[in-house]
């Protein structure tokens, strides 16, 4: 069973790590194709270093940018099988083709196998963000199932590799979506859906690692753009369903009235009035401080990292309260409605 693995790489100081990798895969029945773009002098340097090194590695160069076509363009040069996908900041954990060819060999109805992306650890008092994909052991059937994937069904392009006939069927990623692109995410999510319409098996499993060794960003500007990057796909990705009259179109676009608002919280109102009372004290207990607003974005700002480290860490324990969002929401308009008024000339006590 060969394996074609498949990478768009416009990253010459990691590529080296990928490759090494790849290369020390207890699973050595693979080839590895990789869709080169840009210029960087790293990324040249290695290819004319390794380009005869190993013939099971080959380079191709891409002129036109955009992580899409170019893994479009390494497919069509697979030859394997079996055609799997990571990307050229990843590090692939030794059994990584092991765990996934025995998954394909178990159940031969399965057309997806995904595993796991593994962020680097965090660093201190640095802002940083790393895409990452933690999977559950589950083998999910969308004819079965009426195309409702259990809570937790979830994984990424990183990781994930599927049969050749899968290919045939789905067809290739969308060349308007992902890195390098104007909407540059969700070309792996597009595609996964349009998997799942077609009745694709998927599994998915934590035993296939692959870890982000060089995907976290750093600092406040790569931040906003990673997070932009991910928003602006996203819509695309939200407009295009919307076109294809997809079922999760409507439930992404559906409006949340009132009543339904107010039927959920009498559902267990003590729960409700504690999970908004996270959001509110933090935004309240600014005011006793200062009345900068200056002083109040930076210290709600310093506050919001803190809350993400805790709801990485505790995610399972936070997920049950659904109105913790709302309750920020809530909070930050009665008290914007105030500040206005008191500029028009009303007052309000202090307390």
């Amino acid at each position: 069973m060969l394996i074609s693995i498949c990478v768009a790489s416009v990253r010459g100081d990691s590529l080296p790590y990928l490759v090494s990798s790849i290369n020390s895969q207890t699973f050595q029945d693979w080839e590895l194709i990789i869709a080169t773009q840009g210029n960087d002098p790293h990324l040249l340097s290695f290819i004319n270093q390794n380009a005869q090194h190993d013939p099971r590695i080959s380079f191709m160069h891409i002129p036109r940018y955009g992580k899409s076509y170019a893994l479009n363009h390494a497919i069509d040069a697979a030859k394997g099988d079996i055609i799997a996908f990571t990307d050229d900041d990843c590090v692939a954990a030794p059994d990584w083709l092991k765990v996934t060819t025995d998954c394909f060999r178990q159940d031969t109805r399965v057309g997806i196998v995904a595993g796991n992306l593994v962020p680097p650890p965090l660093q201190r008092w640095c802002i940083s963000t790393c895409p990452a994909t933690y999977t559950i052991e589950y083998i999910y059937r969308p004819q079965e199932e009426n195309h409702r994937a259990p809570l937790g069904f979830y994984f990424g392009g990183a990781n994930m590799a599927m049969r050749r006939p899968v290919l045939d069927l789905v067809g290739r990623f969308d060349p308007y979506l992902g890195p390098g692109t104007a909407f540059p995410a969700a070309e792996d999510l597009d595609f996964i859906l349009r998997a799942e319409a077609m009745d694709v098996v998927m599994w998915t499993t934590p035993r296939s690692i692959i870890y982000h060794t060089y995907g976290r960003r750093f600092g406040i500007r790569k931040f906003i753009k990673h997070h932009r990057g991910y928003a602006l796909g996203s819509g695309a990705l939200g407009a295009k369903m919307n076109l294809w009259n997809h079922r999760l179109s409507a439930d992404w676009n559906r409006r949340v009235g009132l009543w339904e608002s107010a039927v959920s919280f009498m559902r267990n109102p003590p729960r409700r009035l504690l999970d908004a009372s996270f959001s509110l004290d933090g935004v309240i207990g600014a005011f006793a401080f200062t009345i900068s607003v200056p002083l109040i974005l930076i210290g709600n700002g310093i506050g919001a990292f803190v809350v993400r480290e805790l709801t990485i860490r505790g995610i399972d324990l936070i997920s049950k309260f659904a109105y913790l969002k709302n309750g920020a929401m809530y909070s930050i308009g009665f008290l914007g409605a105030i500040m206005v008024l008191e500029s028009l000339g009303e007052h309000f006590p202090f307390w």
